[in-house]
């Protein structure tokens, strides 16, 4: 049964009580791992969050070419994060292409 069946489903729509009460508990017991899930997983690493780590950990400072290494992403995924991020004032330019936390 889909989900969006069991969740609009009403008794009647089914010939027992017993295979209504199953579809229900299957359901309930789906619904349950989805959130199970959500909780173990905790908040995403994302790209940007990624970037200013490595940049905040760096004291002198840290250029493209060396977040594309540590990152694995691409040049240009990484310059629109640093382009963002400088613009938000988050990391400062220390130098031509190497960047600092502000």
């Amino acid at each position: 049964m889909l989900r969006a069946e069991a969740q609009n489903a009403k008794r009647d729509d089914f010939e027992t009580e017993d295979e209504f009460l199953a579809a229900y508990d299957e359901y309930q017991d789906k619904k349950a791992v989805v959130r199970e899930g959500r909780a173990k997983k905790g908040a995403a690493v994302t790209a940007t969050t990624q970037v200013l780590q490595i940049i905040q950990r760096s004291k002198k400072g840290v250029d493209v070419p060396t977040l594309i290494k540590k990152t694995g992403l691409e040049d240009k995924q990484i310059r629109n994060i640093v382009f963002r991020a400088f613009k938000q004032g988050k990391i400062k330019r220390v130098g031509r292409g190497t960047y600092v936390a502000a």
